[in-house]
Formats: C-alpha cells, structure tokens, sequence
C-alpha cells in the first residue's frame, strides 16, 4: 500500500490519495496526523507540500503518524518550502519577487492554503530522527527561483520497537482528548513532558529496569498521570519481566488520574503565601511535595492516608480549577485570564470582582509586575491606602529585576502614582494597566 497524503487536486495512480479539505480527487477523506490506516501496513508514504499548513503540533503528530502505519523498511517522501532560503531570496530580491516569495511563506488566503509553520532545515531533521525515522536525505532544491523547497527522503527502519510505541502513544493521546492539537499551546506545553517520557521509553525497550519505570511514573504523575498512563499501558505488552509490577504502577497513575492530581497540586500552589518574585520557587516547592505524595504511595506504608488526604482536597476543588496538566506555563497561562478578566471588571468599574481576579492571577504568578501594579490602582481607588502601598512596593521590587533604563522610567511612574494615591488624587487611577510603558 501507497499513500499519498494531502493530495489536494493530484491524483496518483496506485495510491490511497487523502485530503481533508480538497476533495477533488481524493480516495478517502481524514487528516494526515490521525491516518485511518493499521499499523506496519504501507510501503511508501508521500507527503508533497502539506506540513507547512498544518502548524508545530500537528506536524509532529503527523511524522508519527507517517512512521506508525510504514512497514520496516518502508520510504517517507517529504516536500515543504525552504524557509531558510526563501528570507534569503526575499531579502536580494526586488519587489515583484518579494511578492511572489511572501505567497511562498505564508501560503494564500484560501481555506486550508495558509503555511502555519515552515521549517528550518536543521528543526525539520531533528524531528525526523526524533521520529526514528533513519537514512535521512534532505535536500534543497528550487523549481523557481520564488519556490525554494526542502525535499526529504527517508525509511522506517527494520527495528523500531520503541519508537512505535512512542508513535501509538501520541495517537492514543489525540484520540483520548488528552492532548488538543487545535491548542497549539497546550499542546507544545504538554510536548516537554512527552520528550521526557519517551526518553525513558528507550531506555526501558532497551533494558528493564525498575527504577526508570518509577522515575516514569513519578515524573508523569505531578505533572499528567493520565499521559503516564498511557505510556505505561502501552509499555505493558512490551516488557515481559514483572509485568504485575508494571501494572501497579499503572493503577497508581489511574488512582491519581481519577483525583485530577494536578488540580490538588494547583490548589496547593495558590494557597503558597504570596509574596513577589518567587513563581519558579513556588513551581518546584509544590512540585515536589507532588513527588513526596506519589513516593509515598509507591512505598505503599501511607497510601490509605495519602489517599484520604488528596481525596478530601479534591471536593473542595471547583470545577473551573480542574487542572488535567500541572505545568509552570499552563499555571501561568491561567494567570493571564484571570488577568484579562479582571482589567474587564476593572475597566467597567466592578472594583470588588477585579481586585478579587487581580488577587486570583496573583496566586497564579508572582512574578508579573502588571497584576501587583492594578491590585495597586484599586485599593487606591478603594480607598485602602495601606494595601495601595503594600502592592505598589511588590510592583516596585518586580522591576528592579529589569534592565536599565526600563527600570528608571518604571520606577519613576510608580513613584509618581503612589504620590497621587496617597494625597487622594485618584482619577488616573481608575483604569487598568494592560502593559509596563
């Protein structure tokens, strides 16, 4: 079997042509990152100018893909423009070329025709053997001088044992609605733990050992137990020693799945006493009180406590902080809503939902001089001087940590609003900071 992937208007004979968008000619319809095809079952894999349209994320779900359902031995053919010598054709060139390459970077404004991502020569073989894909030939190539193209060839190859797993995960991940690859940001966020994941992998197909299935399980299970958990289902029919031994550490990260553990590690960071500058601190403090839990309940000795415990502190949890990844950028991410929604509430003068926002986003970042910096304006604006004050001295302390002359101008901004705050001359106060100068 022959695929050809995003075939848009081309047919090619002796093919299964797939598109999800241009159906012209197409033999079936699905997407090139969920392929509806077994595994190890085509010999050629054909992808001509289709992963610069699907974006970072997709692309890498795609490779995956590609290499899933490739026999051993079987061929990926790749084309995608050349970014690197398109900017440097773009910057010699005149302003008609410069048109015609602008089309080439960025694609057209055509459903499904925008490039949201082309890559640099170096990234796109780094994925590629990250992949497992082996014998990679990657040239560069221009049927014009306004299409400068990067055209791959590579194989699957005839051992591949862990990387398919890794390759079987990522779908189940997609199909489990654990990772959202229309959120590119969550999904590149959720990517940091996969890579570390499936380095253990490796290490775990080439040899059993224990102690790399424990740092598995605890790694995944402060940060995404239910990713863990696919990770070590999959590893199940793979490792033959003490597979009731795998198993345990399955329903460990099942248990801690079931009671949404990232949002008890979240709780528990927002109930950190608050205090600027120390977001990364704050991060790895309740970091590892997760560690401590998860070691806890592999020792077995305190599981019914432990238990009880996370329990109990699930039922307090609303539903709008149910976290399913715990993340220093995902609890930062949070911040910036709580942010957006409380400069909405400010700017419409509700002063007690925005402070109480404003206060939200600060349990959520401590390192963001723009949240202490309008908790400032409302308490001035409220008429609570002694707290106006408290948060325009956080604010103060957060940009000392900046470069000159920001700093400078920052601080002599603060100075002067603190002036006015508490001589009572607050109608410059009265809207929010959206950003430092």
């Amino acid at each position: 079997m022959r695929i050809h992937v995003g075939c848009g208007p081309v047919y090619k004979k002796g093919y299964i042509n797939i598109d999800i968008l241009d159906t012209t000619v197409a033999d079936r319809i699905m997407s090139a990152y969920h392929l509806e095809f077994p595994d190890d079952s085509a010999s050629l894999v054909e992808c001509m100018h289709t992963l610069e349209h699907l974006g970072a994320a997709k692309s890498i779900y795609a490779l995956a893909e590609f290499f899933r359902v490739l026999k051993p031995g079987g061929v990926l053919l790749l084309e995608t423009p050349d970014i690197e010598a398109a900017f440097a054709n773009f910057l010699k060139n005149g302003e008609e070329q410069r048109k015609l390459l602008m089309n080439w970077i960025y694609g057209l404004d055509s459903p499904g025709m925008g490039h949201r991502y082309c890559f640099p020569r170096e990234l796109l073989s780094r994925m590629l053997k990250e992949t497992g894909f082996k014998d990679i030939q990657l040239k560069r190539f221009a049927t014009k001088s306004a299409q400068p193209t990067l055209r791959v060839k590579c194989r699957k190859p005839e051992s591949y044992v862990a990387h398919q797993i890794i390759s079987r995960i990522r779908r189940s991940l997609v199909d489990n609605g654990l990772i959202d690859l229309d959120d590119q940001v969550s999904a590149l966020d959720r990517e940091t733990l996969i890579q570390s994941l499936a380095s253990l992998t490796h290490q775990l197909c080439a040899k059993w050992d224990e102690l790399t299935l424990k740092q598995m399980t605890i790694e995944s299970a402060v940060q995404n137990p239910r990713m863990g958990l696919a990770f070590i289902e999959q590893l199940e029919s793979q490792i033959s020693e003490s597979p009731s031994r795998v198993k345990r550490y399955g329903r460990i990260l099942e248990t801690l799945g079931s009671l949404d553990f990232p949002a008890v590690l979240l709780h528990l960071f927002m109930q950190v006493p608050l205090q600027v500058g120390i977001q990364n601190q704050t991060y790895l403090t309740v970091r590892n009180m997760g560690v401590a839990t998860v070691k806890k309940l592999l020792a077995g000795t305190e599981k019914q406590a432990v238990l009880k415990e996370l329990r109990r502190t699930r039922a307090v949890l609303s539903d709008d902080k149910i976290l399913s990844h715990f993340s220093e950028e995902g609890v930062k991410r949070l911040a910036e809503q709580s942010f957006a929604h409380g400069a909405k509430s400010f700017a419409n003068h509700e002063l007690t939902e925005a402070v109480r926002l404003f206060e939200e986003a600060f349990s959520l970042n401590r390192d963001d001089l723009l949240i202490t910096w309008n908790l400032a304006r409302l308490k001035a604006v409220e008429g609570n001087g002694d707290a106006s004050k408290k948060y325009y001295d956080m604010t103060s302390l957060l940009a000392q940590r900046y470069k000159q002359p920001f700093r400078r101008r920052m601080l002599e901004r603060l100075r002067s609003e603190i002036r006015l705050a508490s001589e009572g001359q607050v109608d410059g106060l009265t809207a929010p900071v959206y950003q430092a100068l």
